[in-house]
């Protein structure tokens, strides 16, 4: 007889979760258990503690819900994993089923993002996926624009479009298994229905992004943990996604002149904890500024060996975690992304800033790079890869190394 399962108890993005193992559901393709998260709720409420008594509660809960999993009580909500073969399914079962199979980075946050917003529209949610039509999503935008969030107040045009995105592409898969007679019914609303990518409060705009006087102080603040302010210096100064600067490697840097180079070829999925392809699929490289090399040899040749007892080798990340060492990465693993957040606003009070995103770090590079009159054309390669159709063009052209190196020098801080 095996071990009694209970689930496990963590703690995400500012409250309690239960992780329940679904075994009665067939396994993942690489054969491990599936499992489902559910908020931890105490009195009708989510517990949000990060204490002792919070992780009781939390503990308790996913004890208790994972042996009535067991016992056959209660199903996770869209448990089931095999593909819908009909129409008949609703777009909320058909968008569940679609994304559970996703494999790329935010599949997860899109998932949780659209049940909570189709709850909100009923009508939509349950319609069978053979009867949309593009009135029916027509209406559904309207009605989606138009329903408040958690806080009461109406969503941003971008959430909109955040949440239309990954059920266009649920639809798009139920079109070609010939669900929908007719095409797909987002591809003819009309302009003017259509979500943009635009904020709610669009000047706060210009806030997300540090001043060159607060990055200097959060550069060169010394009370910051060494390895902390090494990580600073990576985000700002390469631009980084926060998933591809935590799993970037020694290997990663490559000898050049007359900057080396940093080779971003991709990132760390927050879930399964392995490298995957970036975001675009496309690798970038970036000069590494005169700055951010004296940071990384001086880190290398003293700070790392005093943080984590020994040399760093060529396959260890610049940055890991402190703690048990990892199977794969040795030392202490990769970052979590939530302790990275947590870190930069502590480092932020320390210096006297206001509170900032992690994504702020590479709008602040952008903007800094436009504020020393780089090359756009130069300087956008390092941040992102070109996506539209002239973009796509311009991939066979790229700078000469010479000329990218000169560009980033002219960045001062």
């Amino acid at each position: 007889m095996g071990r009694k399962r209970t689930g496990q108890a963590a703690f995400v993005r500012g409250r309690w979760v239960a992780r329940i193992q679904r075994f009665r559901d067939p396994p993942t393709p690489s054969g491990k258990i599936r499992t489902i998260e559910i908020v931890v709720l105490s009195g009708g409420k989510p517990v949000t503690e990060d204490t002792a008594f919070g992780r009781r509660i939390a503990e308790s809960f996913t004890t208790e819900l994972q042996g009535r999993y067991d016992r056959g009580e209660w199903d996770p909500p869209g448990s089931r994993e095999d593909a819908p073969s009909s129409g008949s399914d609703s777009v909320l079962q058909w968008t569940t089923i679609w994304l559970k199979k996703q494999s790329y980075t935010e599949a997860s946050k899109d998932l949780a993002r659209v049940t909570f917003w189709l709850d909100r529209t009923p009508a939509f949610a349950k319609m069978p996926v053979r009867d949309v039509t593009p009135k029916a999503v027509a209406s559904w935008l309207t009605e989606l624009a138009s329903a408040p969030n958690k806080q009461g107040a109406l969503p941003a045009p971008r959430t909109v479009r955040n949440v239309a995105d990954p059920v266009h592409r649920a639809i798009r898969s139920a079109v070609f298994e010939g669900c929908i007679p007719g095409g797909d019914p987002f591809a003819t609303i009309p302009r003017d229905v259509r979500p943009r990518a635009t904020d709610a409060k669009p000047e706060r705009r210009p806030q997300y992004r540090l001043s060159r006087e607060e990055v200097r102080l959060l550069l060169n603040t010394p009370t910051i943990e060494p390895r902390w302010r090494t990580l600073w210096h990576l985000l700002v100064l390469t631009g980084a996604r926060l998933s591809e600067a935590i799993g970037l490697r020694w290997s990663d840097i490559r000898d050049d002149t007359p900057l080396r180079r940093i080779v971003i070829a991709g990132q760390l999925h927050h879930r399964t904890r392995k490298r995957t392809p970036t975001k675009t699929r496309d690798a970038r490289e970036i000069p590494e500024h005169p700055l951010l090399r004296s940071v990384l040899d001086a880190w290398k040749d003293t700070g790392w060996v005093q943080t984590y007892g020994r040399v760093p080798a060529a396959t260890d990340l610049l940055v890991p975690c402190q703690g048990k060492p990892d199977a794969t990465d040795g030392v202490g693993g990769p970052l979590w992304q939530q302790d990275v957040y947590r870190a930069l606003q502590r480092d932020l009070a320390s210096c006297g800033i206001g509170r900032h995103r992690v994504h702020d770090l590479r709008h602040t590079l952008a903007s800094l790079c436009a504020d020393a009159g780089m090359a756009e054309h130069v300087a956008s390669r390092w941040t992102h890869t070109p996506t539209t159709t002239a973009g796509a063009r311009s991939m066979y052209v790229r700078p000469a190394w010479d000329a990218q190196c000169r560009e980033m020098v002219k960045l001062e801080l």
